[in-house]
């Protein structure tokens, strides 16, 4: 008898596999999605971190537009403490991811976080702009889509702590940074 079966296993593309079965159509989408890009070497440290950016944008979104027990309008009880944190943790993952993919193209200044950060570019600054301004954007963008959620409100004092959480990293940041001598 003649062995049929083939000596190496060949790459069939996702598209494909979607189309023999149809089941899989919608709920395997996502994860042949997820097994294609790591089969493409896709799987970076900057795709990582860019992945980690999302999913916690992601949260901040899914935290913001939820139902809450008792919604009061007003600075008091807005959750001062969690809005800066949340738009702070936000522009240090969108910098340390901005970073990354600035590394990887052969401009990179050394490691980020890895014990002591070390400063040998002044483009550092240029990407912790870049950072707080995409993250206090995303704190606007999420008061607009609250002023359209029935049950939350629109408040512009919201958004000033979206930015100042967001541009808290101008604060922070300089007490990890050490110049090299």
């Amino acid at each position: 008898m003649k062995n049929t079966k083939p000596t190496h296993q060949e790459y069939v593309h996702p598209k494909t596999i979607l189309q023999q079965h149809s089941a899989a159509k919608h709920a395997g989408m996502l994860t042949l999605f997820f097994g294609h890009l790591v089969k493409s070497k896709i799987k970076t440290k900057a795709f990582g971190l860019f992945m980690i950016s999302l999913l916690f944008a992601i949260a901040i979104l899914f935290f913001s537009v939820i139902p809450t027990q008792t919604v009061v309008v007003g600075f008091k009880n807005s959750g001062f403490v969690s809005h800066l944190l949340s738009y702070f943790i936000l522009s240090f993952l969108i910098a340390m991811y901005l970073k990354e993919k600035k590394a990887r193209f052969g401009k990179g200044w050394g490691h980020f976080i890895s014990g002591i950060i070390k400063f040998k570019e002044e483009n550092i600054i240029k990407i912790i702009l870049k950072a707080a301004i995409i993250s206090g954007c995303y704190g606007v963008l999420i008061e607009i889509i609250q002023y359209h959620v029935p049950y939350r409100h629109f408040q512009y004092l919201d958004m000033l702590v979206n930015f100042t959480g967001a541009f808290l990293i101008f604060v922070i940041l300089p007490f990890l940074i050490r110049k090299d001598d």
